[in-house]
């Protein structure tokens, strides 16, 4: 486990089909599409699946110091949370990660809602955030392989900037400690990624 930042980058996921419909308001034990909506979901997910550009990095350093609120990382890091220092008590190590999905589908999300395909636009943005979640998950799972092969093992939960009291503008830190500019991300005024269908997070390793 090298502190090094390690970009992977042509992430191979599988359509989260339940998960998706799952955010479009269905319930797949209780509802059944339609054949007309089926095909629309499947040919808008193919399509949708089509334009993600799927990478990602990550990292593992040390933690050099803790408290109950701080954080301070072997690459000079900090982070003041309660709740992240919790989930690191029992850890000596942290690995840090991003995905995105691309640009490619926010833009083809707002094309289609231009045009007055809001199905077709629902749709995709649903799939672009549960395939970037699906993206980070992938990272995670190499990560959690690494941390084994040394006698090591990642925190069940990860934490990422907005949950509970580690704040937005950790995303600041993320961009700094990971040279997420290098993987094609931006960070706005308001700490939003650009592409907005990114994620970041920080897991501990016991």
């Amino acid at each position: 486990m090298d502190s090094k930042i390690h970009r992977i980058e042509n992430i191979h996921v599988e359509a989260p089909r339940k998960d998706i419909l799952s955010r479009l308001k269905f319930n797949v034990h209780k509802t059944r599409l339609d054949g007309k909506s089926l095909e629309l979901f499947e040919r808008t997910l193919g399509f949708a699946m089509s334009l993600c550009e799927c990478s990602g990095v990550y990292r593992f350093l040390d933690i050099s110091r803790k408290t109950g609120s701080d954080i301070v990382l072997s690459d000079g890091t900090k982070f003041r949370s309660a709740s992240l220092a919790k989930l690191l008590k029992d850890s000596s190590k942290v690995v840090m990660m991003a995905s995105t999905v691309g640009i490619g589908i926010s833009e083809e999300t707002s094309r289609l809602i231009a045009e007055g395909k809001g199905s077709e636009a629902v749709i995709v943005d649903a799939a672009a955030s549960e395939i970037a979640d699906e993206v980070v998950c992938q990272i995670n799972l190499i990560c959690a392989n690494i941390a084994k092969k040394d006698g090591f093992k990642l925190t069940k939960m990860r934490f990422s900037p907005g949950f509970g009291d580690l704040g937005v503008k950790n995303q600041k830190q993320f961009f700094k400690s990971l040279e997420l500019e290098k993987l094609g991300l931006s960070l706005t005024g308001s700490f939003m990624i650009v592409p907005e269908k990114s994620v970041t997070a920080i897991l501990g390793v016991e």
